[in-house]
């Protein structure tokens, strides 16, 4: 079981690593300035959230 979880994470991260290498050049520096806020965006709307979760206790 361990091992097939191992596969599948490294199977996943080789597949991502790829797109992205390959779609990279396709995008200028604005365009990943915006995925990049977003991204921070998110994580911040997810930190605040379960933050929020823990002071309800």
């Amino acid at each position: 079981m361990v091992a097939g979880v191992l596969a599948g994470s490294a199977l996943w991260w080789l597949l991502l690593c790829g797109a992205v290498g390959a779609t990279r050049e396709r995008f200028d520096a604005a365009w990943q300035r915006r995925v990049a806020r977003i991204s921070a965006l998110m994580l911040a709307a997810f930190a605040l959230w379960q933050w929020r979760a823990l002071v309800a206790r």
